[in-house]
């Protein structure tokens, strides 16, 4: 989810994106934020994903907590989107994914209230979702 201009989140694990080579030092830097970010996933927190469009706030659907969404919701410019792999997707949707196998993701908004119900269900593929729609 993008985030607001003015949000500032210091305290959350910041993935940075690749780009240009780095020294040594640096890439072995970069390279403990991601890994101190993906812990974080794994936990059930955010982390704070900064690539040459943006930042992005993330948490894992499976393990997202109600403090971790509404510290998404506090920093979030926008509402929530869920993400999902292609292959996820296409179990989610028990069809195709848009975009195909090639995609790098499908995106899906949310309701600004979801809940931690709601996200797991919504990236289950055994969950019975007639009304769920990717966006396109």
């Amino acid at each position: 989810m993008p985030l607001s201009a003015q949000a500032v989140a210091p305290a959350l694990p910041v993935v940075p994106a690749s780009g240009a080579t780095a020294s040594q030092a640096e890439g072995e830097r970069a390279l403990r934020h991601v890994h101190r970010g993906v812990s974080e996933l794994r936990r059930g927190g955010p982390a704070l994903l900064l690539s040459e469009d943006g930042a992005w706030l993330v948490a894992a659907a499976e393990l997202a907590s109600v403090a971790t969404l509404a510290r998404l919701a506090a920093l979030a410019a926008q509402p929530p989107t869920l993400l999902l792999a292609p292959a996820r997707a296409a179990a989610v949707l028990h069809g195709p994914a848009p975009g195909g196998a090639d995609a790098s993701a499908v995106s899906f908004r949310l309701p600004p209230a979801a809940t931690p119900a709601l996200l797991r269900s919504r990236a289950d593929p055994t969950a019975s979702l007639p009304t769920l729609r990717p966006e396109v």
